[in-house]
């Protein structure tokens, strides 16, 4: 199929999408509301299944038909057909005080770009934070943003993409709200560093952003720091930087204890992670002993049969098994395989490898 006679397909197309919106009768098209939208769509799937195949059938026309709907989500059509009623496709809708992301065009612009082959202006998009914070405020949708990501890798890096990003931010603020503001940024710019295994980006960047909350909030907002100090500790293990993560673990404890006293749940979570990291040193005996004192606390907070004496158990077993007492660590394991199919699930990731495996390979942190 030639260029022009794509282009006369998709005029022919318009035609009739022109004629259904007359034709109260017509029996191939239906108006759908989508995002406080009234559009236009084929009644039944056989129906765009079979134009499809009829004017979109080559690698030309699909592209060409994939930019015509980039164009249009983007608000290019609407911009350059003033004259007409084409919707400019805002980021948000904004009605009163409440404001909603437009999802419909979050999800058909990224697709139709990649589709067109469009890969420079897609990765402009993604880069923009507005349109990143509606990815990231969804499981589903960060998992589309690092596909897209994949697909676009090999025209820019998106740490670097995302890390120019921040740094116009932060040459724009003048106030205290405005680092706040750049901190939330920084966080969620860590969390999607974190889920794509960009962690050497992801310590950078939660370092500078623990050294901002510093400035800005100083002893004032110390349990937050103290989670991220304990946050960035396990970057730092995951890469097997066990030495820089322990300063971090021990100053958080330390505020936490503070703050809180010495057997308040918060205080176990991060002595587990302290614990955890000593193991992995091989400071065994030291993590023994912090073991059973998180043990003892979350028997008496949480329950015996509670999630967190479960997992205490299995990491208790994992250092058994790697101190080669393996009566220990199946005795440990033994009480904690029940309680954690009971509350979790057998088919759980937690749960699932104690059935097969005689010890916990590695011991589990909490967050």
């Amino acid at each position: 199929m030639t260029a022009a006679v794509t282009l006369r397909a998709q005029w022919r197309m318009r035609e009739c999408v022109a004629h259904a919106r007359l034709d109260s009768k017509n029996h191939y098209m239906v108006e759908r509301s989508t995002e406080g939208r009234i559009v236009l769509n084929w009644k039944f799937k056989l129906f765009y299944e079979a134009t499809s195949v009829r004017y979109v059938n080559s690698v030309m026309s699909r592209r060409i038909f994939s930019m015509m709907i980039a164009d249009y989500f983007d608000g290019v059509l609407h911009f350059r057909f003033l004259d007409r009623e084409i919707d400019a496709h805002p980021l948000f809708f904004k009605n009163g005080a409440n404001v909603t992301p437009n999802m419909r065009k979050l999800g058909e612009l990224s697709h139709a770009l990649l589709g067109a082959g469009d890969r420079e202006r897609l990765v402009e998009r993604l880069g923009n934070l507005s349109i990143f914070n509606v990815y990231a405020s969804d499981k589903l949708l960060v998992s589309e943003l690092l596909g897209y990501w994949r697909d676009i890798e090999d025209v820019r890096d998106p740490v670097e993409v995302y890390t120019e990003a921040l740094d116009a931010m932060e040459s724009k603020v003048v106030n205290k709200e405005d680092k706040v503001q750049l901190i939330d940024q920084m966080d969620k710019v860590v969390n999607f560093f974190n889920l794509s295994a960009r962690y050497d980006a992801a310590i950078a960047l939660c370092t500078r952003s623990l050294k901002l909350k510093q400035s800005v909030y100083g002893d004032d907002n110390a349990i937050e720091l103290a989670a991220d100090m304990d946050a960035l500790g396990l970057m730092y293990g995951r890469l097997g930087r066990y030495e820089e993560a322990l300063p971090l673990h021990e100053q958080s404890m330390k505020i936490l204890k503070e703050a809180h006293g010495d057997e308040d749940p918060r205080v176990a979570v991060s002595l587990n992670n302290l614990a955890s990291l000593h193991q992995s040193l091989g400071n065994f005996d030291m993590a023994v002993e912090m073991y059973e004192t998180v043990l003892e606390t979350f028997t008496e907070t949480s329950g015996e049969d509670s999630v967190e004496v479960g997992i205490i158990l299995c990491n208790m077993g994992s250092l058994y098994g790697t101190i080669g007492d393996n009566e220990g660590a199946h005795m440990v394991l033994s009480k904690a395989l029940p309680i954690l199919e009971a509350q979790l699930g057998a088919k759980h990731n937690t749960v699932t490898p104690l059935f097969y495996a005689p010890i916990a390979p590695n011991p589990l942190v909490c967050q």
